[in-house]
């Protein structure tokens, strides 16, 4: 007898400090994923958390535009689970309780605030879930809006799982030492102080020998970048491999140029063009502090990884 496929179509949201994205996809009980549609909005949400500790009216109506969007394009799939998940900003937030309910009421989302570790363990089973090639010991970075994961799981050792999750976001660092752009050396220097005192907190040779995968806009737009390509594609940012001397070169173009120069570059840096700097400063800090000479981008994330714990648990 053949065995029975089962198949489970199911919507993830994962509203960050900077963007809310949607997946809508077919899993199979191999935990094969078929992408029916992923959809990007920059809402911004997490805007002034940092200094404020609060989201705002205005934040909260802009994700809401973008929820009632989203609930649309939902309604035409047919789907058997709707899954929304909050990360760093609304964490930080002293308003998180009102603002998650005020969504309930007016979207009909419910939004499951993670904590960092569950943020990071699921941002890495998504990422690893689009690598062609992985090596036997793999570590994931995830460079949001609010706060850096960093997460590695060493299978020579029984599996043994690390996660961190890091105070560091391109919001929160344009927002905190960046007063115009493009930034001072001075302010820059600070920055670079800051990243690198959150990064101290983690031994060195935790990430030992492991091979780095990266997700998120940061490095989905480098890739972009680095292969001259004006229009977000996909195809060819799956897989694409960044070495840090490529790294380094983007870290200094950047760090010359207004948002509205690296806009001109690609237009995947829409939504992010004033917070793409620091998203490479974390992301340069990061690499050279751990010894990664080269980093396997994903398009995948947080998304996939939710979608993925949902379909284990039906």
């Amino acid at each position: 007898l053949e065995p029975q496929i089962h198949l489970v179509k199911l919507a993830t949201i994962d509203l960050g400090t900077n963007t809310a994205l949607l997946l809508i996809a077919e899993i199979t009980n191999d935990g094969t994923i078929k992408i029916l549609r992923d959809e990007l909005r920059s809402p911004r949400m997490g805007r002034d958390v940092d200094a404020q500790r609060r989201i705002s009216e205005n934040s909260f109506q802009r994700v809401k535009e973008v929820f009632l969007e989203y609930k649309e394009i939902i309604f035409q799939y047919n789907v058997e689970k709707i899954v929304a998940t909050g990360t760093s900003a609304l964490r930080d937030a002293s308003n998180r309780e009102e603002f998650v309910a005020r969504m309930k009421s007016e979207t009909g989302f419910a939004i499951e605030v993670l904590s960092g570790e569950d943020e990071a363990l699921r941002t890495y089973r998504g990422a690893i879930s689009g690598v062609k090639k992985l090596k036997e010991n793999v570590a994931v970075i995830d460079i949001g809006g609010g706060s850096t994961e960093l997460i590695c799981e060493l299978r020579f050792m029984n599996y043994n799982f690390f996660a961190k999750s890091l105070d560091i976001g391109a919001v929160r660092i344009s927002e905190k030492f960046f007063a115009s752009l493009p930034p001072t050396q001075k302010e820059i220097k600070n920055a670079k102080e800051f990243i690198c005192e959150q990064l101290f907190s983690i031994p060195q040779e935790q990430f030992a020998n492991t091979q780095l995968v990266g997700v998120a806009g940061t490095v989905t737009t480098l890739a972009l970048l680095e292969q001259n390509i004006f229009v977000f594609d996909v195809t060819r940012v799956a897989n694409y491999v960044l070495n840090i001397e490529a790294i380094e070169k983007w870290f200094s173009i950047l760090s010359k140029k207004s948002p509205q120069e690296i806009l001109s570059l690609t237009l995947a840096a829409e939504g992010r063009s004033d917070i793409l700097f620091a998203g490479v400063q974390i992301l340069f800090e990061t690499m050279k502090y751990f010894h990664w000479s080269e980093i396997t981008v994903s398009e995948r994330g947080l998304r996939y990884g939710v979608a993925l714990r949902e379909f284990a648990s039906m």
